[in-house]
């Protein structure tokens, strides 16, 4: 059966449908096949005195699939069967080896787009395609052409787009180019061509943004204001040709990510305190598009963390606590994203003032001072006791993990959610993929979490022996045994927090800085230094940029961060690789 979509408007095209090839549960030796649903977008036109008959096999989500074959059934205007042709391959880029292949079998050679072309004779009036996957991935897919002797193909592209849109422009420019393989008998008018943008996550149809014409052969840029992206995340972009009396209509899509940056201000002034218990800062957390709804506010004093808060609803109440100090100290915030469309802006530099002792509190330091006196004149002639390191703390640091929140075996499906591991956030976009392990890996299900991190998997078999995969952009993977089914909580640990952890689980183990409690990267760093161990000094510097700098640590970075650790220090993380 085919695997369900997560959302039913807004993510239907976020997993593979699924079929399974067998007819009941697996067992054990039996090989379980996922099989998915392909289509064509083809055409059959007439150039000259030949029929162009050409096209692309994509995935139910648009995604072009190759490694297949096309059978080819070809008939006249009344009807007769058309044998013993042979296909010829098509010019230019879009073309498909097929010389010397039987009629009824044309091998697809896909370049990049996905597409193939052929070329029949002119007397050739409807065409039957059939696509066949010969991996067995993928149900067998037909559709019925009739050439279209008026009106020739074209095809539509964005030229070398941008990684992202920055909405803090007054205006986006994307670059769209036209082309026809065939070749045309007299010049051609400009085409009318409109691009379109849809919020990925959202339903509802998509927008007109911009339109302008363009020469065939040739590219045109259309600006459009940033105003238009109404919000921050994944973009679904369309340009559009919808066919005219010589042409065929065309289509191109992408996906990019509309970012904007984030600025941090205090709501109200800070009020003096003692340090000792902690001072509050309200702290705004804002972009031009609105409040940030997600993420974490990071205070440091001095290269140290001294308070972190969640962002909720455009706000964070980050609670410091530091050593009091003669002179009200400077705090530096920073945001932390938990998305990759919420860029960090400058750090904000707060001064925090701090109240006076009062007197009671000068009294009691007073007697605390006096008590220490007469206990080291009591006990200075003791012998000095053997050093000896304190028994490690159990930890409760919050760790990536499967959560089997309610067992439901009456059906074979997995329901949840997935969650920030320390803030309770749910992931946006997070994959979810059940597989079984072997030579091959093999995909059982596939989604992607809505924006309440909800997700569903459907399984085709038992969930004995299968592996469960959840990753996110600015998440480390967890992977672990698949857990039964019913409604289960999965919880990930941001890259940044998974690199300091093994740091510190490394120098927990070396007992660097004799047992003073667990380290921050820069005094690693500074001990390493000290006993010539230039390997791990790098590492931790690594850790540090990584883990404090403004730069979202996706998974090549976390990569490059791990690459660097030394041979011990590969340990339990968790479930998270």
């Amino acid at each position: 059966m085919k695997a369900p979509s997560v959302n039913a408007r807004g993510l239907a095209t976020a997993i593979l449908s699924a079929v399974v090839a067998i007819g009941g549960p697996a067992q054990a030796g039996e090989t379980v096949r996922i099989r998915g649903s392909a289509r064509f977008e083809a055409s059959a036109t007439l150039d000259q005195e030949r029929v162009v008959v050409a096209g692309a096999v994509v995935d139910d989500i648009g995604r072009p699939v190759g490694g297949g074959a096309v059978t080819v059934d070809l008939e006249t205007a009344d009807g007769r069967a058309l044998s013993g042709i042979v296909p010829l391959s098509c010019p230019g880029p879009r073309g498909t080896r097929a010389e010397g292949t039987p009629v009824r079998l044309l091998r697809i050679e896909p370049d990049r787009a996905g597409r193939f072309c052929a070329l029949f004779p002119g007397e050739v009036k409807r065409v039957a395609l059939t696509f066949v996957d010969e991996r067995g991935f993928f149900d067998p897919s037909s559709q019925k052409l009739t050439v279209d002797t008026n009106r020739q193909s074209i095809a539509v592209r964005f030229v070398e787009p941008p990684a992202t849109l920055e909405l803090e422009r007054e205006e986006q420019r994307l670059t769209i180019a036209a082309r026809s393989d065939a070749v045309l008998s007299a010049p051609a008018a400009p085409l009318p061509v409109a691009i379109y943008a849809r919020e990925a996550t959202a339903g509802g149809p998509p927008e007109l943004v911009a339109q302008d014409v363009c020469e065939l052969g040739q590219s045109v840029t259309l600006p459009f204001p940033s105003a238009k992206l109404s919000t921050p995340g994944p973009i679904d972009l369309s340009v559009r040709f919808s066919g005219s009396e010589r042409f065929l209509p065309a289509e191109a899509r992408i996906r990019l990510h509309a970012t904007t940056r984030v600025t941090l201000a205090l709501s109200r002034p800070v009020e003096p305190g003692d340090p000792g218990r902690g001072i509050e800062l309200d702290v705004a957390v804002a972009t031009p598009k609105g409040a940030v709804t997600s993420g974490a506010v990071e205070a440091t004093l001095g290269g140290r963390t001294v308070g972190i808060a969640r962002v909720e609803r455009g706000t964070a109440r980050v609670t410091v606590r530091f050593p009091r100090s003669p002179r009200p100290p400077r705090v530096e915030l920073r945001y932390l994203p938990n998305e990759p469309w919420w860029r960090p802006g400058t750090p904000l530099l707060v001064e925090v003032p701090i109240a006076p002792r009062g007197p009671w509190g000068t009294v009691v330091w007073l007697l605390l001072l006096a008590l220490v006196a007469i206990y080291l004149m009591q006990s200075w002639r003791r012998p000095r006791s053997e050093a000896r390191p304190a028994p490690p703390k159990a930890g409760r640091e919050p760790r990536p993990s499967v959560v089997m929140v309610e067992s439901d075996q009456s059906q074979s499906l997995w329901r949840g959610s997935v969650r920030d591991a320390h803030e309770g956030t749910p992931i946006v976009g997070a994959e979810i993929e059940v597989f079984l392990e072997g030579p091959e890996r093999r995909v059982i299900a596939r989604a992607v979490a809505d924006p309440n991190g909800e997700f569903e998997l459907v399984s085709p078999a038992s969930a004995a022996g299968m592996v469960f995969s959840v990753r996110a952009p600015l998440h480390s993977e967890l992977v672990s045994e698949a857990p039964g089914f019913g409604r289960v909580r999965v919880d990930l640990v941001t890259r940044r927090r998974h690199l300091l952890g093994r740091l510190a689980r490394w120098a927990g183990r070396r007992a660097f800085g004799r047992g003073r409690g667990e380290l921050t990267p820069g005094e690693v760093a500074r001990h390493a230094k000290k006993a010539e161990q230039t390997d791990v000094a790098e590492w931790a510097g690594r850790v540090e940029s990584a883990a404090y700098g403004p730069t979202p640590v996706d998974e090549h970075a976390e990569r490059e961060v791990v690459r660097r650790e030394p041979p011990d220090a590969a340990g339990p993380a968790g479930g998270s690789r």
